[in-house]
């Protein structure tokens, strides 16, 4: 809603930006089961597996009339797709990561893509041309040059000086523009838990500390040294179910149940569980109307 910088992008990508902003990710499946979206492009994600309520989700996708899924692994999501188009791993594209710690690395090309596969933007481009507007990029040089024209932070960065010396948000700004950041100490609001004897652990998913999403479980290295999905819950609360570490235990929600291992930690608070969300022979959110839910726990 900046006019000045609609006006600079407007410019740089030869066409006028919507007014109003985008939906969320929830939004956009309300606006499918209410008939408003038709179509669905999903671009490296699988919300099959990472969100909550996955009846919900597949129902809502089963209603679209078009769904088109880029990913690099036929995900479920992309089982669920009238069209796959595979695109490439990091392995085999070119590009830029930027890391938490402002800086930008580059990412050279190791080995060629397999069959069809495609870097995601060149998808995209082709993607932009189909739909009657062309992307004019050859490389992704020219999106990085692009990048740097037109993001304050990313001003003077050079792709041919990447390799060898990097480039750092901090490198990009005068001491005059950084103070005008600044860390501050912030308290998130509370979350709208209702307590349920009935179902009295709160169930948290997440990523664990050696997978994350549907590239690490599809490495059998990493699937090695962690092969098994468990529930986490405080010792306390282990001990108050008579529940050991590696015991055999079912997590139940009102809307299904699981039967999981056991590991019990000070990790978590008293009165949460935690399970991760990276196994997709486990699938955690049917258990799960939102981020968190409330479950029980017993002995298998």
């Amino acid at each position: 809603d900046d006019p000045g910088v609609r006006e600079k992008f407007e410019k740089a990508w030869g066409g006028e930006l919507p007014l109003k902003p985008g939906l969320s990710f929830g939004e956009m499946f309300d606006s499918i089961q209410a008939g408003k979206i038709k179509g669905l492009i999903v671009v490296g994600e699988n919300p099959m597996i990472t969100l909550p309520n996955i009846k919900r989700l597949e129902a809502a996708f089963k209603r679209l009339e078009f769904l088109v899924v880029i990913d690099t692994f036929l995900t479920e999501t992309a089982q669920l797709a009238d069209v796959v188009l595979p695109s490439v791993t990091f392995a085999e594209k070119e590009g830029t990561f930027t890391n938490m710690g402002m800086a930008v690395q580059r990412l050279n090309k190791a080995i060629q893509p397999v069959g069809k596969a495609k870097p995601d933007w060149q998808i995209i481009c082709d993607l932009a041309r189909k739909m009657g507007h062309s992307f004019s990029y050859a490389s992704t040089k020219e999106i990085l040059n692009e990048i740097g024209d037109t993001v304050p932070i990313y001003k003077g960065i050079n792709h041919n000086r990447l390799e060898k010396e990097g480039f750092s948000w901090v490198s990009s700004c005068n001491t005059r523009d950084l103070a005008k950041y600044k860390f501050e100490i912030t308290e998130s609001a509370p979350l709208d838990i209702k307590s349920n004897k009935k179902f009295p652990f709160i169930l948290l998913t997440g990523s664990s500390l050696n997978h994350q999403g549907t590239f690490s479980r599809n490495s059998s290295s990493l699937v090695a040294v962690a092969p098994d999905c468990f529930v986490e819950m405080n010792r306390k609360d282990a001990q108050a179910k008579k529940i050991k570490d590696g015991d055999m235990v079912v997590v139940g929600s009102t809307r299904d149940k699981l039967t999981l291992k056991a590991k019990t930690t000070n990790r978590v608070p008293e009165g949460v569980v935690f399970v991760s969300e990276d196994y997709e022979w486990i699938p955690v959110n049917i258990l799960c109307d939102k981020k968190y839910t409330n479950v029980r726990v017993s002995k298998a």
